[in-house]
């Protein structure tokens, strides 16, 4: 009977107790697949994460190369329109002397002429007046 109590012992082990270790051996073997599985995603992510930032890094760079060309071209842009801003006030200056000069042209200063020419005028007005007095009379 010894054997056979022996028997019962060593199966209880097997069945009783190895088996208890047997399903935490198996959960700990899947617990251990889905962790390596979760690591292995992570790690996909972060490789993404990477390139990712990498092409940002890149459009950012090139983005900061063309504000820096659009500050130039409006620095540019601001100069010339200076430049047609000082040539059109030059411009009107020019016309707005010319057009003084036209209207000078077309007005005769009287007191001016006068002054210039009294003699004749006051020769002419003589004259004038002795002509006048030779048809009243």
């Amino acid at each position: 009977m010894e054997v056979e109590e022996l028997k019962k012992k060593v199966d209880k082990i097997e069945y009783t107790d190895i088996k208890g270790l047997q399903d935490d051996v198996a959960d700990i073997k899947s617990d251990l697949k889905v962790n390596s599985l979760l690591t292995q995603q992570s790690i996909d992510s972060a490789k993404e994460l990477s390139q990712t930032l990498q092409s940002v890094k890149t459009t950012m760079v090139q983005i900061s190369s063309n504000m820096e060309k659009m500050a130039e071209n409006s620095v540019d842009l601001s100069n010339d329109v200076k430049d047609v801003k000082n040539d059109m006030n030059s411009f009107k200056s020019e016309v707005n002397e010319k057009i003084e000069e036209i209207n000078d042209k077309s007005t005769i200063d009287w007191q001016l002429w006068i002054k210039q020419n009294w003699f004749g005028f006051v020769l002419g007005l003589g004259a004038l007046g002795y002509a006048i007095s030779q048809i009243v009379k």
